[in-house]
């Protein structure tokens, strides 16, 4: 009988599963470009270190331009020079060719990136892990030397592989992955523009990137040149700096001030976006709230005919909650058909539907079932003489 009812009120099911589509398109889109950013923006830093400090612009304004053919080891020794600097730390990234036993160039069309860090760099950030750990202090000594794999590099490999990284031509070193980095992670960016103050402005995505900080490969980077020059710098400061005075030569932030300006601006976003959808489902509820009034009114002379007949009132309101479910899983199942096949096509979104679309869908669904079983409730109350004494609409 409730299919019987459906069909008969076709017309306006597929206009009520039409305005649940369209609406929560909307909706998804806003969850899936919110789960992207909460993925960029905090996804990455698993930890840090609270002495360490992301120096805007520090090498630019130690004379690094100025210095004759740039001279990175004479601003580096500048800025070391100044009052309340312990340290600084060095990164250097390098295009490098990648092979396996295999294959002496397994990527030979792909641009991999090496990055090599020293004890500074290494303990600034830790980067949030999918498999494995990130390197330490012990890593940088020793016979083998361990790796840590980012981007789509990562995908290729688990934890134990061993590949080869050729650094310059006939320099080449055997190195052991010993870490996945997570979907999506960002890594620290030394050539960056700083349009802010958070995760997002210092941090590059990771894409075929390998992390080493072994001393034998950092000393051949570094005494190679490679990955001079850069505007910004990282430095370890001593537990009485001056922060006022240091300020002169760049903006001091550290990486939990990042963090924590990146969650600020995070959760703005996020307020915004809920607002925006909830008033999208407010507009929904009402449309639909509207259309049911109206197929029941249209309804109702056959309702009285089928309670005459000896159907329950009880049954007749689970026939509509079965029609309205109907409606609400069609229209939910549409949308996210819609929105994957979006998300297909803009690398800016997420690769596909994930539990989040289907929480907040779930929720949806939910909380429409309430309201439509609230809105019709007046079905147990209809009496069957009342209703056929009206005139036929």
């Amino acid at each position: 009988m409730w299919i019987k009812e459906y069909l008969a009120c076709i017309k306006n099911n597929l206009f009520i599963i039409v305005q649940i589509c369209l609406a929560l398109v909307l909706i998804n889109l806003q969850v899936g470009y919110t789960t992207k950013m909460v993925e960029r923006l905090v996804g990455s830093i698993e930890d840090s270190d609270k002495d360490t400090y992301f120096f805007q612009y520090a090498m630019a304004a130690s004379g690094m331009w100025d210095i004759e053919d740039h001279d990175y080891a004479a601003a580096c020794e500048k800025i070391k020079s100044l009052s309340g600097i312990e340290d600084i730390g060095e990164i250097f990234d390098v295009s490098v060719s990648v092979g396996v036993e295999s294959a002496k160039k397994a990527y030979e069309d792909e641009w991999i990136r090496l990055n090599v860090m020293d004890s500074i760099v290494t303990a600034a950030v830790t980067y949030r892990i999918e498999e494995g750990r990130w390197l330490t202090e012990d890593d940088r000594d020793g016979e083998e030397i361990h790796a840590v794999l980012g981007g789509e590099i990562a995908k290729r490999h688990k934890i134990g592989d061993r590949i080869f990284v050729e650094l310059e031509p006939g320099v080449s070193y055997e190195v052991k992955v010993i870490g996945i980095l997570s979907g999506g992670c960002r890594t620290i960016d030394l050539h960056c523009l700083m349009a802010s103050q958070n995760v997002d402005s210092f941090m590059q995505q990771a894409d075929n990137d390998i992390f080493v900080n072994h001393k034998r490969v950092f000393k051949a980077a570094k005494d190679s040149g490679f990955g001079y020059p850069n505007a910004h710098c990282i430095v370890k400061l001593q537990k009485d700096a001056d922060k006022e005075y240091l300020s002169d030569y760049g903006k001091l932030v550290s990486f939990e001030e990042m963090k924590q300006e990146t969650e600020k601006e995070l959760y703005d976003f996020t307020k915004k976006a809920i607002e925006e959808s909830i008033i999208w489902v407010i507009v929904i509820i009402f449309g639909i709230i509207a259309t049911s009034y109206l197929m029941g009114k249209k309804r109702r002379y056959v309702w009285g005919i089928y309670l005459l007949l000896g159907e329950k009132p009880g049954k007749l309101l689970k026939m509509h909650m079965i029609n309205n479910l109907i409606n609400y899983v069609t229209g939910v199942i549409l949308s996210l058909l819609i929105v994957h096949q979006i998300y297909l096509r803009d690398e800016m979104l997420p690769a596909g539907i994930s539990r989040y679309h289907i929480i907040v869908d779930a929720v949806f669904i939910l909380v429409m079932l309430i309201i439509s079983l609230l809105s019709n409730a007046y079905i147990m109350k209809l009496e069957p003489k009342e209703i056929l004494t009206q005139t036929k609409e």
